[in-house]
């Protein structure tokens, strides 16, 4: 998954992917790519969270499933994203935390909290198709499989030096630097 998601976020915010997020949130290329930098292992680290949530594992392994049917392109999913349904996984995602996370994320990279939430509202879809569409294709989930989703998710998302963050995070994290 690692490779998957540095070669597909690398393409998503290169050129076009940058460009389509700047035109839905009206910010420049450098703040959408500060906020990606920050936002999307907090989206990461988030859906691990909630496959170890008992609560929450059903809804997310149907939305990872739901998500991985999409077939459009991750430039098409970020370019034509439903910033609403965007919404919506955010606020699954990070649950009471969403306006501290957001606040956060627009302080460092010197942006507006409206911009920070289309942003991340934009990307969201994508990222949830991406990961549903690697455990999908590694394991063979599927959203019966529930039960397995949070050890299914921590095999896809391997910590291979052991420091507790996952290996396809540190590469992200690298990716949208200035």
């Amino acid at each position: 998954m690692s490779s998957l998601l540095q070669e597909l976020l690398g393409n998503v915010l290169s050129g076009e992917g940058v460009e389509a997020l700047a035109k839905k949130s009206g910010a420049d290329a450098d703040t959408i790519k500060n906020i990606a930098n920050d936002g999307l292992p907090v989206l990461l680290q988030s859906i691990m969270g909630n496959a170890k949530d008992g609560a929450s594992v059903a809804s997310l392994g149907k939305a990872l499933s739901d998500h991985a049917a999409k077939d459009a392109s991750p430039l098409t999913q970020i370019a034509e994203a439903d910033t609403t349904d965007g919404k919506k996984i955010i606020g699954h995602l990070l649950g009471n935390k969403t306006e501290t996370v957001e606040a956060d994320l627009a302080k460092k990279a010197g942006a507006s909290t409206d911009i920070v939430s289309t942003v991340l509202a934009s990307l969201a879809p994508m990222v949830m198709s991406q990961v549903g569409k690697s455990v999908s294709s590694s394991t063979g989930f599927s959203d019966s499989d529930n039960n397995d989703l949070s050890s299914l998710l921590k095999n896809v998302m391997k910590d291979g030096d052991g420091d507790g963050t996952p290996d396809v995070i540190k590469g992200l994290m690298g990716l949208f630097k200035k």
